[in-house]
């Protein structure tokens, strides 16, 4: 039993042996005294004396250093199979000493500085300004928001590589993966965005029910994503794609990490979620509910509120690369009673909404000088802030530009920032 085939799969490891063994190696990581670990099921491929194909022979934790842990496992092994000469030292030996490598492999030393600088806006974002490229973002809100209806028309967008509403798409391929929904009710509502908007007819979006864990999930998802060249996932919903409570970082930490490896150089997921209980009275909300380690693991998050009139807001909560984006604000109408048969989608400012109230005074200011300059005053009228407080934000020093200046007629506008050969108006 020498020379298995090891195939790696979104951070999991498979080993199959041409005498009808399988192995899979999942939730790899170091326990609490440094010590490599995995979990690791064995399984027939094919029939043992009386044993048929697909039999599940163990799954168990093991510290794949261990001594003892393996010889137990071994044990185990020859017990359960008594009647086939199959050399299970060599099975638990090898896929051990494999995985160990394989988590401990170094990422390479490169060079960063010496190629061309970043030149376009639309540089590192799948859809400008909300989804960034190769990383996780999270869109969460209340129910009934419209996440999963914005889930489907971004994604659409950067299918078809559409502007539209001031959002832009850089062409990808786009698989969505429904934890909550249905395959009918998916296609109810991409039709219906199709009525909305003509330049999207005939974009056609990779679509996959699921109802398992997004890790016992994982294998179908990536030979899917390898496959048709899928190199933006959604994620509707966070939550539910768990395999665990969300409020126990263990489970969102094999998640993330499953969740870069689908392709080299990392994936670019739009991870849909909730909002807590607890936050959905607050004007500025903790994060997506469950545990911290969502808002730390992703690299951009937004929230999605909507107010009395239909007016939908989002709001940059956090990044880890550059600037956060100002508020986005739409609104959406829907033609239709008991079927929905047409979504529209039009900008519009959420400072002039109900939703003003979730937004920060630098939000308030910037939202409203998009109209025009304006002087100190005027502004903190139209903000509805106090006038000191606009005043300390306008005149803040910064080690970076600010996005406010001050004309020579003493009013206030915002500052006109190049991005290669495109300009746009500074945040």
């Amino acid at each position: 039993m020498d020379n298995p085939r090891m195939k790696v799969v979104g951070g999991t490891l498979y080993f199959t042996w041409d005498e009808g063994i399988g192995v899979k190696m999942e939730r790899l990581k170091n326990n609490s005294a440094g010590e490599p670990q995995a979990e690791v099921t064995v399984r027939l491929l094919e029939p043992h004396g009386y044993h048929v194909a697909g039999k599940v022979l163990g799954a168990d934790r093991l510290v794949l250093t261990s001594r003892s842990g393996k010889d137990g496992a071994i044990r185990t092994l020859n017990k359960r199979i008594e009647d086939a000469p199959l050399e299970w030292f060599k099975v638990i030996e090898h896929a051990a000493s494999e995985a160990v490598e394989h988590m401990r492999v170094s990422t390479p030393m490169v060079m960063i500085g010496d190629e061309e600088p970043p030149g376009s806006i639309n540089q590192g974002f799948a859809l400008y300004p909300v989804i960034r490229k190769g990383v996780s973002t999270v869109m969460y809100g209340e129910g009934g928001s419209g996440k999963s209806l914005f889930a489907i028309y971004f994604a659409m967008l950067i299918q078809g590589g559409f502007d539209a509403n001031g959002l832009r798409g850089t062409p990808g391929s786009v698989l969505y993966c429904d934890w909550e929904t249905d395959q009918e009710d998916f296609t109810q509502r991409l039709f219906a965005i199709q009525e909305g908007d003509a330049n999207l007819e005939g974009v056609a979006l990779a679509y996959r029910h699921c109802s398992q864990p997004f890790l016992a999930e994982l294998e179908a998802i990536a030979a899917i994503v390898t496959e048709h060249k899928i190199d933006t996932i959604v994620i509707d919903s966070f939550e539910a794609a768990l395999s665990k409570n969300s409020n126990e970082s263990e489970s969102i930490q094999p998640f993330f990490n499953a969740l870069r490896d689908l392709i080299p150089g990392g994936i670019t997921a739009l991870l849909i979620d909730h909002k807590s209980k607890e936050d959905s009275t607050k004007n500025n909300s903790a994060g997506p509910i469950g545990s911290v380690m969502k808002l730390n693991r992703a690299r951009s998050v937004w929230e999605m509120s909507q107010d009395s009139n239909g007016v939908v807001g989002m709001i940059h909560r956090k990044v880890n690369t550059g600037r956060k984006q100002p508020p986005l604000g739409f609104d959406v109408d829907f033609v239709g009673d008991e079927t929905l048969d047409k979504v529209t989608f039009r900008r519009t400012d959420i400072a002039q909404s109900d939703l003003r109230v979730k937004l920060s005074v630098r939000d308030r200011v910037y939202s409203t000088l998009r109209g025009g300059e304006m002087g100190l005053e005027e502004l903190a009228i139209a903000t509805g802030d106090d006038k000191q407080q606009v005043s300390n934000l306008l005149h803040r020093k910064t080690r970076k530009p600010s996005a406010f200046q001050q004309n020579e007629n003493g009013k206030w506008c915002l500052r006109q920032i190049r991005v290669s050969t495109t300009y746009v108006q500074g945040r």
